[in-house]
């Protein structure tokens, strides 16, 4: 009796395998036939689909935001917003968003998380 019980086991183990894969085939093959996965589509820029569109109330004018206005960008707080408006403070504001690559702790890959987000607008010489 134990001979038919392992028996029917291993067929039904087999049948989920077989079942399986045959539903999922194309994952299989896939890999197998494109091992770099160069076919498959791109998955899109971060950073190209934060836009100013997206989020109501942007893009934030760095030369006139306030810390508030700066914490609401994503990967901003507190310490990097009052970084920013330092910056500004020192340098008379920002003449344009790559500006912000001069400021302490601050990168690339921030700036391209936060190019379709903020802008630059100059002051008004009468102001």
């Amino acid at each position: 009796m134990k001979r038919d019980a392992r028996y029917a086991a291993c067929l039904l183990i087999a049948a989920s395998f077989l079942l399986f894969f045959a539903l999922n085939r194309s994952a299989f093959l896939g890999n197998l036939l494109d091992p770099d996965n160069r076919s498959q589509i791109p998955a899109p820029d971060r950073a190209a689909v934060m836009s100013a569109s997206t989020f109501p109330g942007y893009p934030v004018d760095l030369n006139s935001a306030a810390v508030e206005d700066l914490m609401t960008l994503p990967g901003v707080g507190e310490k990097t917003a009052r970084r920013i408006i330092d910056e500004r403070e020192l340098r008379g504001g920002f003449s344009s968003v790559e500006d912000l690559l001069k400021i302490k702790h601050f990168g690339e890959a921030g700036l391209k998380r936060l190019n379709n987000l903020v802008t630059v607008k100059r002051p008004l010489e009468n102001e």
